[in-house]
């Protein structure tokens, strides 16, 4: 209980510390105010007195307050196109539980990657990190977690070990993943699009998207390496799956044929994500149908499908209760903390200090440069990080005389990470069980080892 009320104490005062102690030379009432949002979220989202979905409306009650940024700017951002498509995801996910097709890939996911813990590990990281290379993070985390989520829990009913550590490595795994694997391409990410923007205003000629996989490609593959190396180091000790063997191979069996219900279920999924691969074929005439819209399109359809026995297919009251309510707060809680720091001019206050380090154009201007990108990831999102980053640093190279192509390509590299925080992507997975002091820890190494693994390999591929 006083470790609670420490916790819950710690966060405002944060914020109250910032407003009074930081002058208004240095940075004006709505900066502070923003910075102290920041520190007050991120503390109670690691050390969680509340549940993290409650710490992600804080944007809405301090502007109230404050008023920052005009309150629809922020409200709006609690049903975003990316939280439209969690929320679509998450209907058809429960129809799955409802159906019991979750059983069923959990059970055929088990039997083809079999007792090794490793295993696990590797493929559901990799898997990950190739799906997102070529669709939305979002899309591949939010199809990945919920099949990770039932597999365990199904491995649960047959041993009575502790899967929870198992379960958060491949939760942290399968985030991290999805953020690595948009690095590879353009089409990884919308923050790699604005990338690409100011690639072409600073060269004049169009940007070929093969020139970016050949940059980029390398640099990903130290990075995913990197990661996985980490990934296995955290491998939960004395703990086999090799008793649950036959279990699986009886629960197989016992498995009936699949019923049109769970067709139905799979057919509901399969649909928006082909579709929102194969977007550019119908985009022309069809603008507005995008990802999100699909997903929450299918997501509704479900509803109205007649299932076995003549009876509805799924019903609010059973659905209702296995949406990921808490994932769609976390996500769009990133995004307006993020909007908060941008509108208030936190991030250019973060640009202009950069500037005024004279740090000449070696390892210690990339380490930081890096390290401050990441931080906006972590706060706001890949997408806002881009936004802010890119053209800092252009600046700054244009400021040390210096061609500033490299410094945009390892700003995106930099743009396309994110362990710590639970916003974007790696909301989902704390959703789903993952603890957010997990994700810190795990995450601050794995940051630290990044920004300088970034700036060494990005010194040797890009200069």
């Amino acid at each position: 209980m006083h470790k609670r009320l420490f916790h819950l104490i710690c966060g405002p005062v944060l914020f109250a510390l910032c407003l009074g102690l930081i002058p208004q030379s240095v940075l004006p009432l709505a900066t502070r105010t923003a910075v102290g949002t920041m520190l007050w979220m991120g503390w109670w989202w690691v050390s969680m007195p509340v549940n993290p979905a409650v710490t992600a409306l804080l944007p809405i009650a301090v502007n109230a307050f404050f008023n920052l940024v005009p309150m629809s700017s922020v409200t709006s951002l609690y049903f975003s196109d990316i939280v439209v498509l969690l929320l679509g995801a998450s209907m058809i996910s429960a129809t799955w539980e409802i159906t019991g097709l979750d059983k069923r890939l959990a059970v055929r996911s088990l039997m083809l990657l079999g007792p090794s813990v490793k295993t696990h590990i590797v493929v559901w990281f990799l898997v990950s990190v190739v799906l997102s290379s070529v669709l939305p993070n979002a899309v591949v985390c939010a199809l990945l977690v919920p099949i990770c989520a039932a597999m365990i829990r199904f491995l649960s009913q047959s041993d009575k070990s502790d899967f929870k550590p198992l379960l958060s490595l491949l939760f942290v795994g399968i985030a991290w993943g999805c953020g690595l694997g948009g690095l590879g391409t353009p089409l990884g990410g919308a923050m790699n699009l604005v990338a690409v923007s100011y690639l072409e205003q600073i060269t004049g000629h169009e940007y070929f998207y093969m020139d970016w996989v050949v940059k980029m490609v390398p640099m990903m593959l130290i990075l995913v390496a990197a990661t996985l190396i980490f990934l296995l180091i955290l491998e939960p000790k004395n703990l086999s799956l090799a008793k649950t063997r036959e279990f699986i191979r009886d629960e197989a069996e016992k498995l009936p044929e699949l019923s049109r219900d769970e067709i139905y279920g799979l057919v509901l999924f399969i649909t928006p994500l082909v579709l929102s691969f194969a977007r550019e074929l119908y985009a022309a005439w069809c603008p507005g149908l995008k990802p999100a819209q699909l997903f929450l399109i299918c997501g509704l359809i479900s509803f109205v499908l007649t299932g076995k026995n003549g009876k509805p297919f799924a019903t609010w009251e059973q659905v209702c209760p296995k949406i990921e309510w808490q994932l769609l707060l976390l996500f769009a809680g990133g995004l307006a903390l993020g909007l908060l720091l941008t509108q208030t001019g936190a991030t250019k206050a973060v640009a202009g200090a950069i500037a005024q380090l004279h740090l000449g154009s070696g390892i210690a201007l990339l380490l930081v440069i890096i390290a401050v990108t990441m931080i906006f990831v972590e706060v706001a999102s890949n997408t806002a990080a881009a936004a802010i980053a890119v053209p800092m640093v252009i600046s700054l190279a244009h400021a040390l005389g210096e061609d500033p192509v490299p410094y945009v390509y390892i700003t995106a590299a930099a743009f396309n990470t994110g362990f710590m925080f639970p916003t974007s992507i790696r909301a989902i997975p704390i959703a789903y069980g993952l603890n957010p002091t997990y994700l810190f820890l795990s995450g601050a190494v794995m940051t630290s080892i990044t920004v300088v693994l970034i700036a060494l390999a990005g010194r040797f591929l890009f200069f």
